[in-house]
């Protein structure tokens, strides 16, 4: 327990109510005869335990069970019980002590209540053939329920109402132990374990952190608490349960490598997936996120099972794409890349990014025919449509492009054509000497647009 002066309290409270299990006074036909046995107070009774199953409740519901009869409905009552959420430590305590008020007004409570809890306490379910989807919803629902049952089973054992067999047998509470964690081979009781070393390490693993503090109440504090200890759950029980979680946190820990490997993979790939196509896929995305979360839980899961057992924390390798993971990649739809922010990335600054983006626009600079323009687009810009006879001819389908209004002095292709003899070839090699000329002084790229222009 977090609070070593709560631990040694209710450690206290729950011998006395083991001491009080293992000899209980039963109530005979006089005693029954001055309860009250009305129906409807009964099942009312009945219900409160079904929804209000809390600590909160406990001195209400601890008095009205003792003034209400319940003979005829002690199966009811138990499976009620069984359907509390006891979603706190607290309140499987609660109930244990309301366990612990029929068991010792009624012989058939526990034989009713405690088949049924461990039926509920069984191996993790094999989910070979089931959907991810499907697998997550049943295990949203069964470890909860689990973690109630577990709780509860343990307190129980602790207080006497579970109660182990002859020396011969391995004890009910190692078994159920061995059942949850030892068979976990895909790891999903791992949130289990975590809830159990919280409430119970110090009882059945050796574990108090008064041990490690300097400044107690008292210097028989510890002493006194491993007395106690020993009262509720035997040496070799605690042994056993201690080797069980030891060879859990083993396998657990190689998992948690695994993983950690896992997403570093991951990561790696959706940042040369980034660089290569500059924005990531939905698909990539979800699976990184999913993984993410799942990693992130079982590494918090994994130090706290490290502390409470006394273990040390599996080293986790970082590789050379470590640095992968701060590459901004926006996980919020299909949006790219922020480039500026990749570490690595395709640009050396921004001038370099800017010179292959920023592109010029060939049209303020090109007559259309020479970009492929049809010039019977002209009709767009307001000129009067050829005529039928003009059209039939084939020089009608050439047509004269109009001339751009930035480049008027640009010469035609009609001019070329109408004055073979000019001098296109002298013209041609001046311009060539003149890009030659400049070539030198191109250093910027305005200067380098203007040449390749």
């Amino acid at each position: 327990m977090d609070d070593d002066g709560s631990s040694i309290q209710v450690r206290r409270e729950q011998r006395d109510l083991r001491a009080a299990n293992l000899k209980p006074t039963r109530l005979d036909e006089d005693d029954l005869r001055k309860l009250d046995g009305s129906i409807k107070k009964n099942t009312s009774f009945i219900k409160k335990l079904k929804t209000s199953l809390t600590a909160d409740q406990l001195p209400s519901l601890s008095k009205e069970l003792l003034s209400l009869k319940l003979e005829k409905y002690v199966s009811e009552v138990a499976a009620a019980i069984l359907e509390a959420k006891m979603g706190k430590p607290a309140d499987a305590r609660a109930a244990a002590q309301i366990c612990s008020l029929l068991h010792q007004r009624f012989a058939l409570f526990s034989p009713a209540l405690v088949p049924s809890l461990i039926k509920g306490l069984g191996p993790p379910p094999n989910y070979a053939g089931s959907t991810p989807e499907q697998k997550e919803k049943d295990e949203a629902v069964r470890i909860p329920r689990q973690r109630g049952f577990l709780r509860l089973f343990t307190e129980l054992y602790l207080v006497g109402i579970v109660l182990d067999g002859p020396p011969s047998k391995e004890s009910v509470m190692v078994t159920i132990v061995k059942d949850l964690f030892s068979s976990d081979k895909e790891f999903l009781n791992v949130s289990l374990a975590v809830s159990f070393v919280k409430g119970y390490a110090d009882v059945f693993l050796g574990y108090a952190k008064v041990e490690k503090d300097s400044t107690t109440s008292s210097g028989d504090f510890p002493a006194l608490a491993t007395q106690m200890n020993d009262d509720l759950v035997s040496p070799s029980v605690q042994s056993a349960v201690k080797g069980i979680f030891a060879d859990y946190f083993s396998l657990v820990a190689k998992y948690l490598v695994r993983m950690h490997k896992h997403i570093r993979k991951l990561e790696a790939s959706n940042y040369e997936h980034a660089i290569a196509r500059g924005e990531i896929s939905e698909d990539r995305q979800e699976r990184l996120q999913k993984g993410l979360k799942v990693y992130e839980k079982l590494l918090a899961n994994t130090r706290v099972l490290a502390e409470y057992l006394g273990q040390s924390m599996p080293d986790l390798p970082e590789d050379e794409t470590k640095n992968t993971s701060s590459m901004g990649i926006m996980y919020g739809g299909r949006e790219k890349v922020e480039k500026d922010n990749i570490i690595g990335g395709v640009w050396e600054d921004d001038d370099a990014r800017l010179f292959y983006e920023d592109l010029v626009d060939l049209k303020l600079f090109v007559p259309q025919v020479l970009l492929g323009e049809r010039r019977d687009q002209e009709t767009v810009f307001g000129k009067e449509e050829p005529n039928e006879e003009a059209a039939g001819s084939p020089d009608a389908e050439v047509g004269e492009p109009a001339p751009a209004k930035d480049e008027e002095d640009a010469p035609t292709i009609d001019e070329a054509d109408e004055e073979p003899g000019t001098d296109n070839t002298v013209s041609g090699k001046a311009a060539v000497e003149s890009i030659l000329a400049r070539l030198p002084n191109a250093l910027s790229k305005d200067t380098i647009d203007q040449l390749s222009v």
